[in-house]
């Protein structure tokens, strides 16, 4: 093998980029060659749903002046040396390749065959071309790349969703009180459901939606039309308004709702994150949607203002509630396509923790802003750092929605939780 530090380091910036959800086909920032050089020159990744871009380490947005440095044009890859030269070359040149080998990498990666029904399908086989590359960019023995492949191969077949017979509930005892007759209800009830709506929607789709739909009519507070009804559209914009309210009239008259009206048995923790999750509505209501990612970030601030309430009215509270609660918590980082490494992954949650707890000290406080709130939610989800938004105006606009979505949360843990015994 010809440098294998540059090859070892090259595999594991790809496979962090890849666990990270940094790398796609939005943009140069985020291709194959444009994560190398993004960790090589240590930038710092930045995007939403419509661009992406890098930011150096004074936080100036940076050019991407590499690709200025060849084309492909369907046959072949045509050089233009003559701009080769300044950040470009220096951008170019950090990865460790020739600007001959990362234009081939870039290109072998953007031409993986895009007629994939999902686009984790096409980044795979994309990530899997460049390894073959570098396979013979720096000869590098089978048993090797192989062995890097099946890295690769592990984080998406996390991603893979699962068949549409397969029912995604990880709440098993909260399942059971919504569908007391088990996995024969829950099947009779879909294919009614399912026929109510005439097939216009995918199966696994329909599940998902309906479930949700119990679960929020049988767990919240208001269960009016419009809430269940906004809820399920939030989540499943895919929907109809008159097909969402057709599968709420189906769930209001159901055989069994009047068994689980109440969720008698169901476990503090699992009624309390429910409540977390559905919080997120009420932001939405009262100023405006949230991102994905920023939905995980206002999960983990419900959360311990959930705690902080519950254990003021269950001071006996023991370990095992924690024990059961913590990790629902954790798990939404899965739902909401955070893809950290374990370990990680639960220093992060307990970093934002520790700065959502000083957040709200700060609120009783006159004058304060919740600008790093703001950004935390809406700008800059799981920044390591949580950075303040500028835009006061807009900061305030916020704060007005988010009181009103603690609110609810109060008034919802008063519904559901149970009184603790004295």
């Amino acid at each position: 093998m010809n440098r294998p530090n540059i090859y070892k380091k090259s595999v594991e910036i790809l496979h962090d980029a890849y666990i990270r959800d940094y790398i796609g086909y939005f943009s140069c920032a985020c291709g194959a060659a444009g994560n190398l050089i993004r960790a090589n020159m240590g930038y710092k990744y930045e995007g939403d749903e419509k661009s992406h871009w890098w930011r150096d380490k004074n936080n100036s947005q940076v050019k991407n002046s590499w690709i200025n440095t060849y084309m492909f044009d369907g046959t072949e890859i045509i050089f233009d040396k003559s701009n080769y030269v300044g950040l470009a070359k220096v951008q170019i040149d950090s990865t460790g390749y020739s600007l001959e080998e990362l234009a081939t990498i870039d290109t072998v990666f953007d031409q993986s065959p895009d007629d994939y029904e999902e686009i984790e399908d096409s980044i795979f086989s994309g990530l899997n071309a460049v390894i073959d590359c570098l396979k013979t960019i720096h000869e590098v023995e089978e048993e090797v790349i192989a062995r890097d492949k099946e890295k690769f191969k592990k984080h998406y077949q996390g991603l893979k969703k699962p068949h549409p017979s397969e029912i995604e509930n990880p709440f098993d005892e909260f399942a059971t009180k919504l569908f007391p007759g088990g996995s024969f209800q829950m099947k009779k009830e879909l294919e009614e459901v399912e026929k109510t709506l005439e097939g216009r929607y995918d199966k696994h789709e329909v599940l998902k939606a309906y479930v949700h739909a119990v679960s929020i009519y049988n767990v919240s507070y208001d269960k009016s039309i419009n809430n269940v009804v906004t809820s399920i559209l939030y989540s499943y914009p895919n929907f109809s308004k008159e097909d969402v309210r057709k599968i709420y009239n189906y769930v209001v008259n159901r055989p069994f709702s009047k068994v689980v009206q109440e969720l008698k048995g169901v476990s503090d923790a699992k009624k309390l994150i429910m409540i977390a999750i559905g919080a997120i509505v009420e932001l939405r209501n009262n100023y405006r949607p949230v991102p994905e990612k920023g939905k995980f970030e206002v999960i983990l601030f419900n959360s311990l203002v959930i705690l902080n309430k519950y254990q003021q009215t269950h001071p006996k509270v023991g370990n095992s509630f924690y024990d059961e609660f913590f990790p629902l918590v954790v798990q939404q980082a899965t739902e909401y396509g955070i893809k950290l490494p374990t370990e990680k992954l639960i220093e992060f949650i307990e970093n934002r923790m520790a700065f959502n707890a000083n957040e709200l000290d700060e609120q009783r406080n006159r004058g304060y802003l919740a600008t790093k709130l703001y950004s935390n939610f809406y700008e800059n989800p799981l920044a390591l750092i949580p950075e303040d938004c500028e835009d006061v105006f807009e900061v305030v606009k916020f704060y007005v929605g988010f009181l009103a979505m603690m609110t609810w949360i109060v008034k919802q843990m008063k519904e559901v939780t149970t009184p603790e015994e004295t």
